[in-house]
């Protein structure tokens, strides 16, 4: 059973209360703007996203991989709470349809998880952050599959893209961890 102050000392190693008060901050100014801008959705949703994922390492990830604690099990939480929060905010805000948001989140967490093992968890909001960015500045109108984030619901392009990066994104970073 799992100790409230083991659970204490993984969220502050990984830097959740910094975390979820961007998305509540970023949401509540999104919110407050009043639009249902797909573009501006997208930023939000990729300010939450990189806001969660730059804590998938700690400090030392060397000195976390000889411990004995089942890792992939404590990855596979942190994935499924960015995604939770972020969509659950962005729902609660009323920003968008559910169904757009959840796809958003969940590919753009599977590229922060990508990124994490691929640059390391302090550079791993860069490649959600940076897509959605370009995506929304300077949207590509017949480039579906590089545009997803800024799709509608019925876009099954876009909903394989996003499937792909959250279940690869995932995998890699479940079986790997962060780059240490």
């Amino acid at each position: 059973m799992l100790s409230l102050r083991l659970v204490t000392l993984y969220t502050r190693s990984r830097f959740v209360p910094a975390a979820l008060a961007a998305t509540v901050a970023g949401t509540l100014g999104a919110a407050a703007l009043d639009t249902a801008d797909l573009r501006l959705l997208s930023i939000l949703i990729g300010l939450g996203v990189s806001a969660g994922v730059v804590g998938l390492g700690g400090a030392d990830v060397q000195l976390e991989r000889t411990g004995a604690i089942s890792w992939q099990t404590w990855r596979l939480c942190h994935l499924v709470i960015v995604i939770a929060v972020v969509t659950g905010l962005t729902v609660a805000a009323g920003l968008g349809t559910f169904g757009i948001i959840l796809r958003d989140t969940a590919g753009l967490t599977g590229l922060g998880a990508l990124s994490a093992t691929v640059l390391g968890s302090q550079l791993a909001w860069v490649a959600p952050f940076v897509w959605c960015a370009i995506a929304a500045v300077f949207p590509i109108a017949d480039e579906e599959a590089l545009m997803w984030m800024i799709q509608p619901t019925q876009s099954g392009t876009a909903t394989a893209v996003a499937s792909v990066l959250g279940v690869v994104g995932a995998g890699v970073y479940l079986s790997r961890g962060p780059r240490g």
